[in-house]
């Protein structure tokens, strides 16, 4: 994500739970500091969201 907009970030967490509820996982890959921060500055829980720290991370983890 080379942006965030603070508006997005309660509709793509109800996505990720939409998405667990469906029995599928949720992968983010390529989040910046600034961005991590942003999202944990909004106070949402997080906890259904799995994170990995490049693309390559994030399929490896698919993969598992």
């Amino acid at each position: 994500m080379p942006a965030f907009e603070p508006s997005v970030a309660t509709p793509l967490v109800r996505a990720v739970e939409s998405a667990r509820l469906m029995g599928a996982q949720t992968i983010v890959t390529g989040l910046s500091a600034d961005i991590a921060s942003a999202l944990v500055a909004q106070d949402l829980d997080l906890g259904a969201i799995a994170v990995a720290g490049d693309l390559q991370a994030g399929i490896e983890d698919a993969v598992r």
